[in-house]
Formats: C-alpha cells, structure tokens, sequence
C-alpha cells in the first residue's frame, strides 16, 4: 500500500482530513464552531511568526 502523505505550510485549517506532524495538533471541545478555530491557525502562527523574526527572539 503506498504511503499517504502531504506537507503544504504544515498546516490544512479548513481541511476534514489532514496528514500533520504529532506536535502541530491541539486537542478543542467538540461544541467549539469551527468556523472560529479555523482561522486561528493561520492567523497565530502568521503573527507569532512575524513578532518572532521581528523582535528575534
């Protein structure tokens, strides 16, 4: 059997199904809308990545 695989900014938010390395997921409630949860993903890692480079910390 051939071996699933993907890596596309390591990050798929809006994706049912998504193939990510173990220490990129976060476990959220079940009654959280995901239409909420979904941009967080982009918009923390573009912003904590920004103030990071910025402020090299």
């Amino acid at each position: 059997m051939a071996q699933v695989s993907s890596h596309f900014f390591g990050l798929s938010s809006f994706a049912r199904h998504a193939v990510v390395a173990a220490r990129n997921l976060m476990k959220v409630s079940a009654d959280v809308p995901l239409d909420l949860l979904g941009p967080l993903g982009c918009g923390i890692m573009t912003g904590a990545g920004a103030v990071m480079k910025a402020l090299k910390l």
